[in-house]
């Protein structure tokens, strides 16, 4: 019996996978047989065992092929969905593990594109938001700059104002007391000049009263001379007895007689020095007027030099106050101006990180996908970043089919409909820009180390070439650096 069943074993030739499917229904249908033979003889068991192993192998053959081709699909799909491909529903049929299996990794690739699809729109939103606040950040950094260029501007100039505030209020406060010694001063003229005008006034009166007494004198001397006329006329009647008498009448009258005339020419005198001092005394009255209204002046000047230098201490007080805050102000503009570079910093920080989780999205294919508005005008940077990334899925169907990739072509990177336009128009329009540059290097990285991979496949080492398409190796990094590239371009043009 085991004999039997070893030699049949032995002389059936199954494929190695499919003889772990059929060893165990060949042993079956061996021990059948070996039953059988004790029963009804070896012909018909012959027969029993050829017909279960016929039907073995049919069902052991649709079993294999429908595992394998289930096996197959499941591996395909999940490759898909690891190189970001999400725009095709998984289609199973049936009712085993595998069609359930296909229809959790179909529901699994539904919840993944909503995902991307949530993030996709946000990471938009976020680009544009993070781009604006960068934009207003810089724009707010350059003028609270100019404000506070401003500021130390105008606090230079309020410390040389000041400076000569102090000056002049120091030059007024001199001139208050010089404008005060000049008052006293012209108050002491004042008073001598109206000293002067009481004695003008004094000896105007002394004038008169002398005037006074000449008149008396040329009185005295006229009755003189009437008495000594009459006295000689008695004289002359007297005859020799009186002519003593008449030589002394005579005398007497000579004498008045100059008496009365040295007193008009004292009158006279006397009256032209009573006219020349009242001129005087309406002179010295008038300077006194004059004086006094220097002195009221002297005390108005004196007032308003002490208002002004009171204004001028005041003023430069001020303006030490003005300078006081205006420091306070640069201060605060300075401090501003720092948490505004601070700001745009973390804004362009967030810009750039949003930029790399919308370049991460941009790595997956949605269905009914539009291409969004480029900064680069006339250029579709969707088709681009697609066209790259399509490599994944061109390499790895040259793994799963054993084809042939034209690594001469591949490894160019002037080749490609992104090439051609980087080394014409583009190279014309943008040439020496930093991002024109930065795409100029990643587009050459990208193509050589996917030239690299397709030379793997080319040489059939298979393994080595998916193992070579994985996440964190070169080719993925350079496909997620291109489309970086490409995504930020698309967002922020060069």
């Amino acid at each position: 019996m085991f004999s039997l069943t070893k030699q049949l074993m032995l002389g059936l030739r199954f494929p190695a996978k499919m003889g772990l499917t059929l060893a165990p229904i060949v042993l079956i249908a061996a021990w059948l047989a070996g039953q059988a033979s004790a029963v009804v003889g070896a012909p018909l068991a012959w027969g029993c065992l050829g017909l279960g192993l016929t039907l073995s192998a049919y069902l052991g053959t649709c079993f294999h092929l429908s595992v394998l081709g289930g096996v197959k699909a499941l591996r395909r799909h999940m490759i898909n969905i690891s190189m970001g491909e999400l725009r095709n529903d998984i289609q199973a049929k049936g009712k085993d593990e595998f069609t359930r299996l296909m229809h959790e990794l179909n529901n699994m690739q539904i919840g993944l594109r909503e995902t991307v699809v949530l993030v996709q729109s946000s990471s938009s939103e976020v680009v544009q938001s993070s781009t604006e606040i960068a934009g207003g950040a810089q724009d707010l950094s350059s003028r609270v700059e100019s404000a506070a260029a401003a500021l130390e501007e105008l606090a230079a100039a309020l410390d040389e104002s000041s400076s000569v505030t102090a000056h002049t209020a120091e030059s007024v406060a001199k001139a208050s007391e010089l404008a005060l010694n000049n008052a006293v001063v012209a108050q002491r003229g004042g008073q001598v000049m109206a000293d002067v005008v009481s004695t003008m006034e004094h000896i105007q009166l002394s004038s008169s009263k002398i005037n006074d007494i000449i008149g008396v004198i040329d009185g005295i001397a006229f009755q003189t001379n009437i008495l000594a006329l009459n006295a000689a006329v008695e004289a002359a009647r007297a005859g020799e007895q009186g002519r003593g008498f008449a030589v002394v009448a005579g005398e007497v009258r000579s004498l008045a007689q100059r008496s009365a005339t040295a007193a008009r020419e004292i009158k006279d005198l006397i009256n032209a020095s009573v006219g020349e001092i009242n001129h005087g005394v309406n002179v010295v009255r008038g300077a006194g007027n004059e004086m006094q209204e220097i002195v009221t002046n002297a005390d108005h000047v004196r007032q308003l030099m002490e208002e002004v230098a009171r204004a001028a201490r005041e003023q430069s007080q001020g303006i030490a106050q003005i300078g006081m805050a205006i420091q306070g102000l640069d201060q605060s503009t300075q401090a501003n101006a720092a948490l505004v570079e601070e700001t745009a910093a973390a804004a362009s920080s967030q810009q750039a990180a949003a930029i790399r989780m919308a370049a991460m999205v941009d790595e997956f294919r949605l269905p009914g996908g539009v291409s969004s508005s480029s900064k680069v005008e006339g250029l579709d940077m969707d088709a681009f970043i697609d066209a790259h990334r399509q490599w994944k899925v061109k390499l790895r169907e040259a793994i799963e089919n054993r084809d042939k990739v034209d690594t001469e072509t591949l490894k160019r990177d002037d080749c490609c409909a992104l090439g051609q336009w980087i080394y014409g128009d583009g190279e014309r329009r943008f040439g020496g820009r930093p991002s024109f540059v930065d795409l100029l290097s990643q587009h050459r990285d990208f193509h050589r180390v996917a030239g690299g991979v397709a030379e793997i496949i080319n040489a059939q080492r298979f393994i080595d070439a998916e193992d070579a398409l994985a996440p964190g190796t070169p080719f993925s990094n350079a496909t997620r650096s291109v489309v970086h590239v490409l995504s930020t371009v698309k967002r922020m043009g060069f």
